[in-house]
């Protein structure tokens, strides 16, 4: 089979290439990760000195999850500044979010040693509003937009509480069903009451600030919804597409 693998920043320059492709067998993430490293050396010793990230067609995997024919996998160094790895992420419906793997990758980070917590939001589609069943939710996003002011949030926040190390963001866009999720969230921090804080802080400032908009579509009708939960008929006439 043949994957392809991209590689970004610092990676770039240790492995010399942007993207290869490599024929293979099927096999584990990690196992790929070893044969990178033998394949280059001084990949093995930045992994071995920075957490670094990898993604399997745009989604955080377990070291176990298997490789298939015509995967992406992408090797992410550490963002710039600070420490820790702060991540905003629009995402699709079909992308799979490892909350398992996530969590050990923060865990794991040497640089949160200090951390005593993690703490995990996840925002799903409601299926009864008002009394009213609930068909679908649209996400309409200014995904330029929405990634600037979710990093100018997560800046904001750690600018004033000093015990959040790493906050992670990920929502997705498009059209989502009656308990399907839409958000996680992750903040790791010293402290728990920090770390419960500012989760609620973030979460209200997402709804209303960050560029996403929603349209909901029940047995009575389509909703903007506006706001932490302000809801406007839309107009019988306005069923264009927004996705």
């Amino acid at each position: 089979m043949v994957i392809r693998v991209r590689y970004y920043a610092i990676l770039r320059d240790i492995t010399g290439k942007s993207e290869e492709s490599l024929e293979i067998k099927e096999r584990k993430l990690s196992e790929l990760i070893s044969l990178l490293n033998n394949k280059y050396p001084k990949l093995s010793e930045f992994m071995g000195k920075y957490k670094i990230t990898v993604l399997v067609n745009g989604s955080i995997c377990s070291d176990d999850c298997l490789i298939k024919d015509g995967d992406l996998v992408e090797f992410l160094p550490p963002s710039s500044g600070g420490s820790g790895s702060d991540e905003v992420r629009i995402i699709s419906k079909d992308d799979v979010i490892d909350l398992n793997a996530v969590v050990n990758e923060l865990r794991s980070n040497p640089s949160l040693r200090d951390c005593g917590s993690i703490a995990i939001y996840i925002g799903i589609v409601k299926g009864l509003v008002n009394g009213k069943a609930v068909h679908e939710l649209e996400y309409i996003i200014h995904e330029d937009y929405t990634y600037k002011k979710l990093k100018e949030i997560i800046n904001d926040i750690k600018g004033r509480y000093k015990g959040i190390k790493v906050v992670k963001i990920y929502h997705r866009k498009g059209r989502l069903k009656p308990g399907e999720e839409a958000l996680y969230t992750f903040i790791t921090g010293v402290r728990r009451k920090d770390v419960f804080q500012t989760l609620s802080e973030i979460i209200n400032r997402i709804k209303l600030e960050s560029g996403i908009w929603k349209i909901e579509r029940r047995e009575d009708g389509e909703y903007w919804v506006i706001g932490d939960g302000e809801r406007i008929p839309r107009k019988p006439h306005s069923s264009s597409d927004h996705t």
